[in-house]
């Protein structure tokens, strides 16, 4: 599952909230692929919060997912005066080394990577968030209950494959 997002997009939040309850359900099944798609027109910390996750991966990959959830939890209280200072914050409660952070923050390397997943977003005409894709099925929202379709269905495709092949 592949999953372009804005980390402050209200439905997004939804979907994160969602994909909270629904994943551990399938532990082993399904992988997320996280893709940046800020909307900076509508969103003006979304990028910011793009670079920060994507500086919180570049150190550890479990700490991206800590980021994902501290920024979605509290999205409310973020803005972007303060986004700066509430991406290191969190950059600390994750466990990542603050001076390597800030320094990934800052680089030209971290925004370049953000431009390419949006760019990547548009080749697939992704044009809003959160636009998730489930095995190349592409879903516009945040519609758990469609997403799970979505996903028992790809599921039981594999499994018939797998059971062709015995």
């Amino acid at each position: 599952m592949v999953e372009y997002s804005d980390f402050e997009c209200p439905v997004c939040r939804k979907l994160h909230d969602a994909l909270r309850e629904m994943l551990p359900t399938y532990t082993g099944k399904v992988r997320v692929v996280f893709k940046d798609f800020p909307i900076e027109q509508l969103h003006p910390w979304a990028r910011t919060a793009a670079i920060a996750g994507r500086c919180a991966y570049q150190q550890d990959p479990r700490a991206f997912w800590k980021m994902y959830d501290f920024i979605y939890d509290n999205q409310e209280i973020i803005s972007a005066a303060n986004a700066w200072t509430k991406m290191m914050d969190y950059a600390g409660q994750s466990g990542l080394d603050a001076d390597t952070f800030k320094t990934c923050m800052a680089s030209p390397e971290a925004g370049a990577a953000v431009n390419a997943s949006r760019a990547n977003g548009q080749l697939l005409d992704v044009s809003s968030t959160p636009t998730i894709f489930v095995n190349g099925r592409r879903i516009v929202g945040a519609d758990a209950h469609l997403l799970e379709q979505y996903i028992n269905y790809e599921l039981t495709q594999e499994s018939g494959k797998a059971a062709e092949k015995k």
